[in-house]
């Protein structure tokens, strides 16, 4: 009896944490059934297409990640459950605006949710493995295992071994400073005024000790990430080898990470290799590696333990689509296999060899938010090294989808279950999709993009996106803001943010960013 009643205390009392400070909930890509099962299908699964399928997120919060998801694919059925019924209210009051009725958000204890006869493709649980105790952890993994349909795939993010060893350093210093304090809200204040100061100290374009980069980097996040990641009393830290067995108990078989780098020990030096091959098994592999990388995170992907997964194959890649989110290609050389190098949006860079690769990534950076084919992206890169190089680098179709499969393997080009066409041009009169119109409305902090990202909004943004009713061209809309900053001038906009062609010129890019995003309608 005592320990059901510490139990309903604790559930009491995280739910309690996240109704004083809300998390913020966002899209995160690596969660995307469209994702998530390209992964599936690399290692030989029949996953169900995210057009076509069921997805149960165990701590929705409000939804971020959830909603858009049910938004963009109303064919498919969308669950989630979260402790804190304020969040998931927030959540609901989306739902709701968007009269959505593929999407169902619970509040309740997921130890006690019924997930029904009929299972899910797609069980996502993002943040919430290592904050909760044990025997949550334990009702996590056999509600995987009892709704997971066959094919199926479920994501669990946790903490890892060892590398939050040093970022548990934080948390020592937070729990030390806050002796004393009981109160959640007072901690979290007396936190965050502590980060603050820190913060206030530390050079940022050189930060010289482990702390000052990790309260960088705590300062790049929302407040509701120190609450949550450094505050909550339960944050367990797991060695990969330890979840993977916990899993397997429960009737899961591990699959890889969202991250399939983790998996190629040639990426981690000499050290890598010497380690790696003293596994006999993947995962001792993998875990190996994780000691050479102090890997501090994990998002690691699961399936029934009656699959029999494969190896990675890149000839996995031709029934799959392909995205990359990368600056305009430079003038490129289809005549030699010679590196030529390629630059994402964030500005990594990266090099590609061979002429048909060139020429395949070329055409990725023609056409995001689309998806391509792989087998149409191959014809469509042949034609391109016929006409503009050498057209006896036209057939290396082979060597080609192993150059590609390793910019998947890096993260540079990511596989996609489905094929999505979003992209579109700003036309004269622009209006946003009703998603976007609906969270700006609603005060969300971020818009849910087509291809499950985010883009973040201030003040100037949000009343843009407002507008954005197909009423206005792009010169009437920089009037309407340049008016509304003349009534808001002195509220954190500066003088040059008043002056007409900068209105214009930021109006435009914003313009150009949403529709290259998916974000206003086809017209």
């Amino acid at each position: 009896m005592v320990d059901s009643d510490r139990l309903a205390s604790d559930r009491s009392a995280l739910a309690s944490s996240y109704d004083l400070v809300p998390y913020d909930s966002q899209p995160f890509a690596e969660a995307h059934p469209n994702y998530l099962g390209a992964l599936g299908v690399l290692h030989g699964l029949d996953c169900a297409l995210p057009s076509d399928c069921r997805v149960l997120e165990l701590g929705c919060a409000s939804g971020g990640h959830l909603v858009p998801l049910a938004w963009f694919h109303p064919g498919s059925q969308f669950v989630g459950i979260d402790l804190s019924d304020s969040q998931v209210r927030v959540g609901r009051e989306l739902v709701d605006a968007l009269g959505l009725k593929n999407c169902t958000l619970h509040a309740g204890d997921l130890s006690d949710f019924d997930p029904g006869p009929e299972g899910f493709d797609y069980i996502i649980a993002h943040g919430l493995y290592s904050w909760v105790s044990a025997p949550v952890r334990d009702a996590i993994l056999a509600l995987c295992r009892r709704a997971l349909r066959r094919g199926g795939v479920a994501y669990i993010s946790y903490n890892a071994l060892p590398g939050w060893r040093m970022r548990g350093l934080t948390r020592d210093l937070l729990d030390w400073h806050l002796r004393g304090i009981a109160d959640p809200l007072q901690r979290f204040r007396h936190a965050k005024a502590l980060i603050d100061r820190i913060g206030s100290a530390v050079d940022t374009d050189a930060p010289s000790s482990y702390l000052e980069m990790e309260v960088s980097r705590i300062l790049g996040n929302p407040p509701s990430y120190l609450a949550h990641e450094y505050l909550e009393p339960d944050n367990q830290a797991f060695l990969l080898q330890e979840f993977v067995d916990d899993a397997s108990r429960a009737g899961l078989r591990y699959l890889c990470n969202a991250d399939l780098s983790t998996g190629f020990p040639e990426l981690y030096g000499s050290v890598g290799a010497v380690l790696s091959d003293l596994a006999d098994d993947p995962v001792g592999r993998e875990q190996y590696l994780d000691f050479v990388a102090s890997r501090a995170f994990r998002q690691s992907l699961l399936c029934r333990d009656d699959e029999a997964p494969t190896t990675l194959d890149p000839r996995h890649l031709l029934p799959l689509s392909l995205l990359a989110d990368l600056l305009p290609a430079p003038k490129l050389d289809l005549r030699r296999a010679k590196p030529q190098t390629f630059s994402s949006r964030d500005g990594t860079g990266f090099e590609v060899c061979l002429p048909l690769c060139k020429a395949a990534v070329a055409e990725l950076a023609a056409c995001f938010s689309r998806a391509v084919p792989c087998a149409d992206l191959l014809g469509r890169a042949a034609q391109r090294v016929v006409a503009r190089g050498d057209a006896r680098h036209a057939d290396a179709s082979d060597e080609a989808l192993d150059e590609i499969f390793s910019l998947v393997v890096l993260q540079h080009v990511e596989p996609c279950l489905e094929s999505r066409d979003s992209t579109v041009n700003p036309c004269g009169l622009p209006r946003a999709i009703t998603l976007a119109q609906r969270q700006a409305g609603l005060g969300w902090s971020h818009l849910a993009t087509a291809t499950h990202r985010c883009v973040e909004l201030d003040e100037f943004s949000r009343t843009l996106v407002g507008q954005l009713d197909g009423t206005r061209d792009a010169a009437g809309l920089a009037r309407f803001m340049a008016e509304w900053l003349q009534v808001h001038a002195g509220h954190g906009f500066t003088v040059q943010e008043h002056m007409p062609k900068h209105v214009q010129s930021q109006v435009s890019r914003l313009l150009k960013l949403f529709a290259r995003h998916g974000l206003l309608e086809q017209l």
